[in-house]
């Protein structure tokens, strides 16, 4: 404990400190680094601290001072903080561009520095298409979801194809759901790309997600299938499983829903005998193209 107060202290101090500066101030120079590494890990983990990718920087968020850790973490030892060093903006500028070029060296396995190649104008134009991206990855979960449903229901080849061709002519900001089947076995599908940040959906993602479920369960309004109808279809909430986290996030947030909602929702295992009263969530993770 003793060690992790010193620790924060050192980056109230000065923000973005490696384990080994930080180790060279607490511990000494040359020491070994290993407690620090793990004190630093812990403190991540329980999101007290971030971390850069490499070259590693251990940093305190700007929007999470000491005043927020001791409410969060009432443990932690009681300290005033020292004034930081240096100012905000620069603090917030650093953090930036940081967080700009980790991510764009890691997608690109290279070693330089994007930022200081970025105007407004091409950052305004990588926005609108990180946009777009978020649109291709719901459709492409749209279509793994049609056929992995097509499966559970027993549906025909020639079915299928009238399902993906709906798909393909449904717009991205359609506001009915991603998949309105009338056909012989008749279903409806909303098709989520949401990542957690962690182990829990964000409240803002939440309420999308807990959204889609009232809807399935009791229509839209938007939408040409009508309320009195939804006892006829099958329904089915369908996340893109873009990592681990993404099933344990959904378990919390379907446990956490009112008792009569979270009676009629399922995770669907294979074999499943199913019924249109209940809401089958399935994990997608597309192929690789």
């Amino acid at each position: 404990m003793i060690l992790k107060k010193r620790i924060l202290m050192e980056l109230e101090s000065e923000n973005f400190l490696s384990d080994r500066e930080l180790t060279n101030r607490i511990l000494g120079s040359n020491a070994p680094q290993q407690s620090v590494n793990q004190a630093c890990r812990n403190l991540a983990e329980t999101g007290i601290i971030k971390r850069t990718h490499s070259p590693i920087k251990n940093f305190i968020p700007l929007n999470e001072r000491m005043n927020f850790i001791e409410q969060k973490n009432p443990s932690l030892p009681s300290w005033q903080p020292v004034e930081m060093k240096g100012n905000a903006h620069m603090d917030r500028s650093v953090y930036l561009k940081n967080e700009f070029n980790s991510f764009w060296n890691d997608f690109w396995e290279t070693d330089r520095d994007y930022y200081s190649d970025m105007t407004l104008d091409k950052l305004s134009l990588l926005k609108m298409a990180v946009a777009n991206i978020n649109n291709l990855i719901t459709y492409e979960t749209t279509v793994f979801a049609a056929q992995m449903i097509a499966d559970i229901l027993g549906q025909d080849k020639s079915t299928f194809a009238q399902i993906l061709q709906s798909v393909e002519a449904t717009s991205a900001n359609a506001n009915g759901y991603d998949i309105e089947c009338r056909l012989r076995t008749s279903y409806i599908c909303e098709a989520k790309a949401n990542i957690p940040d962690g182990s829990s959906f964000g409240a803002k993602q939440r309420q999308q997600i807990e959204k889609d479920i009232n809807s399935l369960l009791h229509g839209k309004t938007k939408s040409s299938i009508r309320p009195a109808e939804l006892p006829q279809f099958f329904k089915f909430l369908c996340m893109y499983e873009a990592n681990d986290q993404v099933s344990t996030a959904m378990k919390r947030l379907v446990s956490s829903l009112d008792a009569n909602s979270s009676k009629r929702v399922r995770f669907y295992q294979k074999g499943l005998n199913i019924d249109t009263d209940t809401i089958y969530i399935l994990f997608v993770k597309p192929v690789n193209k």
